[in-house]
């Protein structure tokens, strides 16, 4: 009740006077008229003849920051061996394996062709022998992959590079650990 007394008082003390504001009578109304031209982007957006889509000419693809192209793949030593995680058509089974991954920087992907299609390779480390990537990969946790990831020769990956160049990505999904 108190409160209540208190927001009156304020608001009769606080009351303004008013002017009345005098409208035109009596005076022909104009009609406000936007210019022929207003809402167009033609400098922004070029026109295609009509309500059709531009279309594009080239689609960005986004690649993980694990993703080395083929220029890398050429200047690594080929007697080197490295352990091949995973291989997929779909390079979005890759990059989630990534993404669930804290040591993540440790691995790099590459397109691998062959002849029935793109493959996206996961592999990690190089290792002087057969016997020293073999052991690493019995000790290594590579979560929840059904399969076991084994060693390669840099140089089968060259080779490949050298035999089917990379075709354009495709994505189907389908999915495994060697091609």
């Amino acid at each position: 009740m108190l409160l209540l007394v208190v927001v009156a008082v304020i608001a009769l003390k606080d009351r303004r006077e008013t002017e009345p504001l005098p409208l035109p009578l009596g005076e022909p109304q104009s009609v406000a008229v936007f210019p022929a031209d207003f809402g167009r982007l033609d400098e922004l957006v070029p026109s295609a003849g009509g309500v059709a889509p531009i279309p594009v000419d080239v689609v960005p693809v986004e690649h993980a920051p694990e993703f080395q192209e083929a220029a890398w793949i050429n200047a690594q030593d080929p007697a080197v061996f490295t352990l091949q995680v995973l291989a997929a058509r779909d390079e979005e089974v890759v990059k989630r394996f990534l993404a669930a991954r804290e040591d993540r920087a440790d691995f790099v992907y590459f397109i691998y062709p062959q002849q029935d299609g793109v493959w996206f390779v996961l592999t990690t480390g190089r290792y002087a022998t057969h016997e020293l990537a073999a052991s690493v990969a019995e000790g290594k946790d590579f979560g929840s992959l059904s399969t076991r990831a084994f060693p390669r020769r840099m140089s089968v990956y060259q080779e490949a590079l050298r035999v089917v160049p990379p075709a354009p990505e495709s994505s189907s999904g389908a999915t495994s650990t060697a091609p």
